[in-house]
């Protein structure tokens, strides 16, 4: 039976009370259509509303425009909640460009409304278009409702994209490569450490043991393959010892020899982290640089330099936008650079080293 209810009569307000209490009822403790509890954090503070304010606002709306008749409440409220929460996961694969989004949307609900009076004109051939629209007001208010709610949090979500970068946007390319080379990456590293041990040899060489070690985190929900790696940039360089977790790796095995270096591929389940460890050994001249950086996004890196020769001085230069710090108590021929907020994949520390008598040992 239909509700004893006048719209004709009734302030227009009450629209809204009775789609407030309608929320109240869907949010009470215990019951299947918690909508307000469960998308709660969700519309707050994605989008800076909450399931009472959505329904009032709509209800208000509609009972200005005395549309009561077509217009279902709950119905509404639902399709709503749910299309916030849909654009709320899939947040990530929309543009951060408010301008390229709003073009979206507009094609979307372009194709949207043409596909709508195409099947509405089809399933109302029978009867009057408003009698129809009596007789059907859910599937009007779905239609409605899912229009309105996926281009508004699409909107709104876009824009608060734009906004986190101080309110600037990179060109489309740029954007790309973040996405491609950052968001999508499947592991980060954490406590990134480089001991270099510097040494002379014969000639005009000077010998480099270096032990670089540090933990890998497959941030995916499924199993990946970690490429656990050390190239060479000398055709003097050997690997001495290497370490999966507890694991020794035998470094000789022929399908590990990249002919500049070493490849391991292991297997790291979802969520879980392992450590790798390599001691490496290489030749290089007496002028000469060499790049200590990470391929994946790192918490912290250090290294750690202990210079032996007495042919070379090192002189460092930090591919970081921090100061890098740098531990006190350090040996006369040590040094030790950290950089602990954060890095992006190829940041760290370019060290050069000279000839001695080019200028004074560190």
């Amino acid at each position: 039976m239909a509700p004893a209810f006048d719209y004709e009569t009734e302030p227009r307000v009450s629209l809204a009370k009775m789609v407030r209490e309608g929320v109240s009822l869907m949010s009470t403790k215990g019951t299947a259509l918690d909508l307000d509890s469960s998308f709660k954090d969700i519309l707050k503070e994605e989008f800076g509303t909450g399931v009472p304010q959505i329904a009032t606002v709509v209800a208000v709306v509609i009972g200005s425009l005395g549309l009561q008749d077509y217009f279902n409440a709950g119905a509404w409220t639902v399709v709503a909640v749910l299309c916030f929460a849909a654009i709320f996961l899939y947040r990530r694969q929309l543009p951060s460009r408010l301008s390229r989004t709003t073009a979206w949307v507009a094609s979307f609900l372009l194709i949207s409304a043409f596909a709508g009076f195409e099947f509405f004109e089809h399933l109302s051939k029978a009867d009057h278009p408003l009698d129809w629209l009596k007789q059907h007001p859910i599937a009007i208010t779905i239609y409605f409702s899912f229009l309105s709610s996926v281009s508004l949090a699409s909107l709104i979500t876009s824009y608060r994209k734009q906004e986190k970068v101080l309110g600037l946007t990179y060109p489309a390319r740029i954007e790309a490569a973040i996405t491609k080379q950052l968001f999508s990456l499947d592991f980060y590293k954490e406590d990134v450490v480089f001991k270099i041990r510097a040494q002379d040899t014969n000639g005009d060489w000077v010998k480099f043991t270096t032990e670089m070690s540090y933990t890998v985190i497959n941030r995916t929900q499924s199993e990946k393959q970690w490429q656990m790696e050390y190239k060479f940039n000398r055709d003097s360089g050997a690997v001495k010892e290497a370490r999966f977790n507890e694991e020794d790796i035998e470094v000789t095995e022929p399908q590990y020899n990249l002919g500049t270096g070493i490849h391991v591929p292991k297997l790291i389940q979802p969520g879980k982290s392992a450590k790798v460890y390599f001691k490496v050994e290489e030749e290089f001249r007496l002028r000469d640089s060499e790049l200590y950086t990470s391929y994946y996004p790192a918490s912290e890196l250090k290294l750690v330099v202990l210079n032996e020769s007495s042919k070379i001085k090192f002189h460092f230069e930090v591919l970081h936008f921090s100061e890098p710090v740098q531990p006190k108590g350090q040996l006369k021929n040590q040094k030790i650079l950290y950089l602990k907020s954060g890095l992006l994949p190829f940041q760290g520390v370019r060290m050069n080293w000279r000839p001695v008598d080019e200028q004074k040992r560190i």
